[in-house]
């Protein structure tokens, strides 16, 4: 539940000099754009461990004389997405987010060498390969013993040079 508290603004703060609130008309601007046909539709792309709960796919503010706002969104939660059902997908950005989603602590070195796998077979250019496999380095850290095992991994993949 969402609480909010009303502020008074002086109305010359709130409305420009030809009667329309540039605060209100940038908003407009925004819901518009989201909720335009040509356009997609928002997503809320959650990266955290915890909770494992299903979040809200809706942001709404209400006051207590009525709703006053009302944003739905769609949610892609990594935490409860199997990173299996990602593995044979030949997308960047597929590769990258396997490293947030459910993974057993057996997997880990394997989703990582997986990952890794995938970029070298989408043939991106050097600075997009980095930027990704920085990303799953940063978010899938090994420790020393998965390290060297994820070491002898790569060799079966022959990504090693």
């Amino acid at each position: 539940e969402l609480r909010c508290n009303l502020i008074a603004y002086d109305t010359k703060t709130l409305v420009g000099a030809n009667g329309r609130s540039p605060r209100r008309q940038r908003f407009q601007n925004f819901i518009n754009s989201a909720y335009h046909p040509n356009s997609n539709r928002p997503i809320a792309l959650l990266s955290y461990d915890i909770p494992k709960r299903p979040e809200l796919d809706i942001y709404q503010v209400e006051f207590p004389d009525g709703e006053v706002l009302k944003f739905r969104y769609r949610v892609v939660q990594l935490n409860r997405l199997n990173w299996r059902d990602f593995l044979r997908q030949p997308n960047p950005i597929a590769a990258a987010l396997m490293s947030k989603m459910q993974i057993a602590q057996i997997d880990r070195l394997k989703v990582k060498a997986e990952c890794l796998r995938l970029l070298v077979t989408l043939r991106l250019d050097p600075a997009k390969t980095a930027l990704i496999s920085g990303f799953v380095d940063a978010y899938l850290r090994l420790n020393a013993v998965e390290e060297s095992r994820f070491e002898a991994e790569l060799e079966q993949f022959d990504l090693l040079e």
